[in-house]
């Protein structure tokens, strides 16, 4: 009787496991495309992954992967329902993305499929190893402002954190910032270790000067160990706003005694050159014939009472400013002046000045035997009243005096070539004059001329200053 109820158990089990079997046999099959891979930080690994139904009819299989998360690998499932027809295979994939702070390690996760037609399932294990190059790493980067006006400052910081149980080596972050035509704008270097499963922020600045073009500049920072090897890279963006191109003008001016100069100075304080614009500037109507300027206006036109003048100024960068001078010349006025002057002092002079004029009436054939007469004429032009007025004259020996006068007589004097003929006069007042006659015969044949020389006469003006003024000479032509 044991016997029999021993043998009925064992049949009892061995149907059960049969069925069970049949139920696998006929439920879902997992099967992967690698049981084992590496894959490197912050890289993905896509593991195909084939369902097939072995069931008569068509089904829909649950995906599950465990542990379903980890805090430094994301796992990403294609598909957590896949519908499988009878007797056919389907695929999908996961996805594996060891995070940048991912420790290194070979880590099992098991994928199931269950049917939820026949409550089956099956599974597949597959091992995961991470690696890594450094255990030091960049966490983030970020910039206190995505976009910036020229003038202020750029303030950006690298975290870069440690997964070791131990201190780092020494480290380098090499940081750039370029423009959008990869222009080298400036760099950073700065080395740093750090403290053990722990992080540190490196902090840089850059300040903006007011004139900076605007455009999108990128922040490269790369972490590089002491051997010089790239680790890790990460960027970002900001933009510098464009201002447009600002144009602050302002003019200087000097008086000098030969010239009213004026300097007119333009300055682009906007972050953009200035294109093809104008610098104009006015002077009053008949004053621009005094205009002068070493930069020659582009043009020039009559506005009313004054007169336009045009610069054209075809380009000023951002911070650059163009002096643009220009005068009056108010020389040209003093030499006019001045030349006005010494006409009026020339003719005041020859107008009110006394003069002393000596001439001769004698035409012909010039012999011993004919009187030449001489007449000698002091004129008081000026406006003053001359004061003991004394006029000499002197005959060369070619020529002998007749003692003979009318008017006014002068002291006759022999002297070593020739005579001496002097006539004193207490006073002569102004506008009026004093003739003076005598006669002359020649003493030899002339041929040719006979030179009277010039007479002169002193006297004292109004200060009693002594002045003296000459006549012009004679030249008689014997014909």
């Amino acid at each position: 009787m044991r016997t029999n109820y021993f043998v009925f158990l064992l049949t009892f089990f061995a149907f059960l496991i049969s069925l069970n079997f049949l139920a696998r046999a006929e439920g879902a099959s997992v099967s992967v495309s690698q049981k084992s891979f590496v894959v490197g930080i912050t890289e993905t690994y896509a593991l195909n992954v084939t369902v097939t139904n072995k069931e008569s009819q068509d089904d829909t299989f649950s995906i599950s992967v465990f542990p379903a998360s980890q805090g430094d690998l994301g796992i990403s499932v294609e598909k957590y329902s896949l519908p499988v027809k009878a007797q056919k295979s389907e695929s999908f994939q996961i996805f594996f993305t060891p995070f940048i702070n991912a420790v290194p390690r070979a880590q099992i996760f098991t994928i199931t499929a269950y049917s939820f037609t026949e409550k089956t399932s099956d599974s597949e294990d597959v091992t995961v190893i991470i690696v890594r190059s450094s255990p030091v790493y960049i966490e983030s980067l970020s910039v206190n402002s995505t976009i910036l006006d020229p003038g202020e400052t750029l303030n950006f910081g690298t975290s870069v954190g440690n997964i070791a149980n131990t201190p780092s080596a020494v480290f380098s972050l090499q940081s750039t910032i370029t423009d959008e035509n990869n222009n080298l704008i400036k760099t950073f270097s700065d080395n740093f270790s750090v403290g053990q499963k722990s992080s540190k922020t490196i902090s840089s600045t850059f300040p903006l000067d007011k004139y900076f073009a605007p455009g999108i500049y990128k922040i490269e920072t790369s972490l590089v160990n002491s051997s010089g090897e790239t680790i890790q890279t990460e960027s970002y963006s900001f933009k510098v706003s464009n201002l447009g191109s600002k144009l602050v003008t302002s003019e200087t001016k000097n008086l000098s005694p030969f010239a009213y100069s004026f300097q007119i100075t333009v300055k682009n304080e906007g972050n953009v050159p200035a294109e093809n614009f104008y610098v104009n500037s006015s002077v009053p109507l008949g004053i621009n014939t005094l205009f002068s300027s070493p930069s020659s206006p582009s043009s020039s036109r009559i506005t009313g009472a004054s007169v336009q003048y045009n610069w054209l100024v075809q380009k000023l960068d951002p911070g650059q400013e163009i002096t643009i001078p220009y005068q009056i010349n108010i020389w040209t006025v003093w030499v006019g002046f001045l030349v006005l002057a010494g006409i009026v002092m020339v003719s005041f002079r020859f107008v009110f000045t006394p003069q002393l004029i000596k001439s001769t009436r004698f035409l012909g054939q010039i012999t011993r035997d004919r009187e030449i007469g001489v007449t000698i004429e002091l004129r008081n032009n000026s406006l003053q009243e001359l004061k003991e007025v004394m006029v000499r004259d002197f005959v060369p020996n070619t020529g002998s005096v007749i003692e003979k006068f009318q008017a006014i007589p002068p002291a006759v004097k022999p002297v070593g070539t020739g005579t001496e003929l002097v006539w004193r006069i207490d006073s002569i007042k102004p506008r009026e004059e004093r003739i003076m006659f005598y006669k002359i015969k020649p003493t030899v044949q002339v041929l040719d001329s006979m030179r009277l020389p010039s007479a002169s006469a002193r006297f004292l003006n109004r200060k009693r200053d002594k002045k003296t003024v000459s006549s012009n000479e004679v030249l008689l032509r014997s014909r």
